[in-house]
């Protein structure tokens, strides 16, 4: 038997595991969440607090439906040592060591149980020296884990540079379900309704879904919108936090321009603001992944992101579905808008497609066979 041993039920995880007890039987797995979770509300309506922010956030799906799950407590190791040993795992896949997973690892150790870890690390805005320190420690640390997962291409980059050899390597990208995401009839109405409700018009429309702090960078974008003065396009930007006061003044410098704050929006609203999209923009000045990117190719739309957004090196093609730009260069990040505008609709569908069939559910779900038994 396989487990994931998690935090709690995200957005990204959970339609993977659905989709893995639907179509992998022959992977025989089960979930494990340290943190307590609510079955009776399916965790649809849970609302759950932003470190970053502040702000209360409700995904709106359901999270817990679908699949195999457990209970486990951090505070009751022997518990979960024998959760383990009725379920027969043979293997523990733990997205993270640190906190509530470090007891849990270590009664699965004590068990016998093979150990994976998923690693979100880069070596961006690392020293040499911090990197010298990391290799040394992590070695002992790192000792019981049989597989490094990686997200991706930056991941690897990080395995490489603490010292952990390739063979150990794996990948455990956080895969969107891109039927969810994908353009569908239905989301032609849907996205009608949004232009109404927002009084957005046919214009091409450019969009982020972003926190507004310094990590993800709203302003860079922002500006680099006012920095092109183009009437003929719009932007939208879907998100809040802390930076919003900045927003809203630069947002008033430009009033010529069309600009819509819209705020935070519950997650399966998301599709139907991805159909509207030309072009979408990640900006952020350092994100190890970046789901969003995944979730706009799934939709069909041309990307944009920085080179501080990891998953822009595993799916964006540059010139051919979207372009990355340097960090910090709002210049830059103004041309790649302008060059994004003009690539072919279809040129970008077919790169998208190319990408959608290399970062899928039956692709990742091969990473975990052998692992059960």
């Amino acid at each position: 038997m396989l487990a994931f041993l998690l935090a709690k039920p995200t957005q990204f995880d959970a339609p993977f595991f659905r989709w893995m007890q639907s179509n992998r039987s022959d992977i025989p797995f089960v979930v494990f969440y340290w943190r307590n979770c609510t079955p009776a509300a399916g965790m649809q309506a849970a609302a759950v607090t932003d470190t970053e922010t502040g702000s209360s956030l409700s995904w709106g799906i359901d999270l817990l439906s679908g699949y195999n799950w457990l209970q486990a407590s951090d505070a009751d190791p022997s518990g979960f040592d024998n959760i383990l040993r009725q379920y027969g795992v043979r293997y523990l896949l733990c997205n993270g060591w640190k906190g509530g997973f470090d007891p849990l690892i270590k009664v699965a150790q004590q068990s016998g149980v093979s150990l994976g870890l998923r690693i979100d690390s880069v070596v961006w805005e690392k020293t040499a020296i911090e990197m010298t320190v990391r290799r040394l420690y992590l070695k002992k640390m790192y000792r019981g884990f049989s597989h490094f997962f990686s997200s991706g291409k930056v991941g690897d980059e990080y395995l490489a540079a603490i010292g952990i050899p390739q063979e150990k390597w794996k990948r455990w990208p956080y895969c969107v379900d891109a039927d969810f995401f994908s353009p569908a009839p239905e989301r032609s109405g849907e996205a009608v309704s949004l232009r109404q409700r927002y009084n957005l018009d046919e214009r091409p429309l450019i969009l982020a879904v972003c926190k507004w702090v310094d990590r993800e960078n709203p302003l860079e974008l922002l500006r680099a919108f006012i920095q092109l003065n183009d009437a003929g396009l719009q932007l939208v930007m879907v998100g809040d936090g802390p930076r919003r006061r900045k927003m809203e003044l630069l947002k008033a410098s430009a009033p010529h321009l069309s600009i819509l704050f819209t705020g935070y929006l519950p997650f399966d609203q998301l599709p139907a603001w991805y159909a509207l999209t030309r072009v979408f923009v990640h900006p952020a000045r350092y994100e190890p992944w970046g789901v969003s990117v995944h979730e706009a190719i799934a939709a069909g739309c041309t990307v944009v992101a920085s080179s501080r957004v990891g998953s822009g090196y595993d799916l964006i093609m540059d010139g051919q579905n979207g372009f990355q730009y340097p960090s910090g260069d709002v210049n830059a990040l103004s041309q790649c808008l302008r060059k994004a505008l003009l690539l072919a609709r279809d040129q970008v569908e077919k790169a998208n497609l190319a990408i959608l069939s290399q970062w899928n559910y039956a692709v990742l779900s091969k990473e975990f066979e052998g692992l059960e038994g």
